[in-house]
């Protein structure tokens, strides 16, 4: 299967000051614009719909594995199940990624607003998936985008090349969380 670099992109707008205050124009590229490239990232590994643009995230992938609680388990004996499913793929899972509103045991977690409440995954972070870094994320300022001129505004861009491999899709489950009747 064929891996694509995709880019992840993340745009704001400012007043056209900010560039000339530099403490603040560093603290506006590495807070907001580098961190909403890092969020986005998040977001697509697990969203993305992989038309050549954009990745083919986690959800995406063929021969990814699926789970659905069961009522009469507990949300421990749900992630147990998971766990067994993906090892039952010969990879130790090496982590679990949750909606920060969830707490679990045992593997690593992954907190992110990027996962739905009613979801979560479990792999081999590592052997299952790997995600290749092709370029840093670069910050480029524009005047020319829509009505910035009249506004005095400009946008920053920031954006970074990714490609996510996952050479053992078998080796992750996602995980549809059942509200126990107990």
């Amino acid at each position: 299967m064929v891996y694509p670099a995709s880019e992840i992109a993340h745009l704001l707008d400012a007043h056209k000051n900010v560039l000339s205050d530099e403490p603040r124009l560093k603290t506006f590229i590495n807070s907001r614009m580098i961190e909403g490239v890092k969020y986005q990232e998040d977001w697509d590994l697990l969203h993305s719909v992989g038309d050549g643009q954009y990745l083919t995230d986690i959800f995406n992938t063929p021969g990814v594995q699926q789970y659905t609680g069961l009522n009469a388990d507990q949300f421990s004996v749900q992630i147990r199940r998971t766990i067994t499913r993906a090892l039952l793929a010969e990879y130790d899972p090496t982590g679990i990624v949750l909606s920060p509103s969830k707490r679990v045991w045992r593997l690593d977690v992954v907190e992110t607003t990027a996962m739905a409440d009613n979801n979560f995954l479990i792999g081999a972070f590592g052997l299952g998936a790997q995600l290749h870094d092709r370029e840093n994320v670069s910050v480029t300022v524009s005047s020319e985008n829509a009505d910035n001129f009249e506004k005095g505004l400009i946008t920053f861009r920031a954006d970074e090349r990714v490609a996510l491999e996952v050479p053992r899709p078998e080796s992750f489950v996602i995980g549809t969380w059942t509200d126990p009747t107990q």
